[in-house]
């Protein structure tokens, strides 16, 4: 059975081929004969989707109970989810709601199914709007051609980015006076209540202060002494 399973996907024969390995219960050649079913379909200008709606209306309810837990299985690895959800697409949009409800054990593969569908869709989010910093490096870096200036002006103009500021009115420098257009000028000083304090001015003062009164006190006991003496 199983050179019949290799036989056909050599052939082309996807039909048999499915038919083989889901009669044989092995997943992973399940997997590549859905993968090639689809990348043919690709390659020939259809969806793929078609092909899998066509193949899940054939199938009875517990065919399709098996190929959901294949895909409840693939889905949890995000390599292969994009085949997994392809597949469960085309089972929910061809089998009536209502019957899957009513089916044993698939609402419960389905909710299996639902929390990593989930984080599938947030990662591919999160991608798709990673990407869009590919566009926006390319159109500031601009173009050598002259005819797409006017696109990247245009897109440009209508972004909502944060620009560096091109020009500087004024400035101010660290002596406290004002630079603007090339000639200083010396910045108000109306307000006399601010007082300028330098740091370690008042207590290198102090210091100096209380030395000299200690060693004019010792002098003066000195000499009290030598007198009494």
């Amino acid at each position: 059975m199983e050179q019949q399973l290799s036989n056909h996907l050599r052939h082309k024969e996807y039909k048999q081929a499915l038919e083989i390995a889901l009669e044989l219960d092995k997943p992973r050649q399940a997997l590549k004969v859905f993968t090639a079913l689809v990348e043919n379909d690709v390659t020939n200008g259809n969806d793929g989707l078609t092909s899998l709606q066509s193949h899940a209306k054939a199938w009875p309810i517990n065919r399709t109970a098996q190929v959901l837990r294949y895909c409840r299985d693939w889905n949890t690895r995000a390599r292969n989810s994009h085949i997994a959800l392809l597949i469960i697409k085309a089972i929910v949009s061809s089998i009536p709601v209502h019957k899957l409800a009513s089916a044993d054990g698939i609402p419960e593969i389905l909710a299996g199914i639902t929390p990593y569908a989930e984080r599938h869709f947030e990662r591919i989010d999160k991608l798709y709007a990673s990407s869009y910093l590919i566009d926006f490096t390319l159109l500031s870096m601009g173009s050598l051609s002259i005819n797409h200036d006017e696109d990247f002006r245009a897109w440009e103009a209508k972004t909502k980015l944060i620009l560096p500021q091109k020009s500087t009115d004024s400035k101010l420098n660290l002596t406290g006076t004002a630079v603007s257009g090339g000639k200083s000028q010396i910045a108000s000083t109306n307000d006399t209540d601010d007082e300028v304090l330098t740091i370690g001015e008042s207590d290198t003062s102090s210091t100096g202060s209380d030395i000299e009164s200690d060693s004019d006190s010792e002098s003066g006991d000195e000499a009290d002494s030598s007198s009494s003496s």
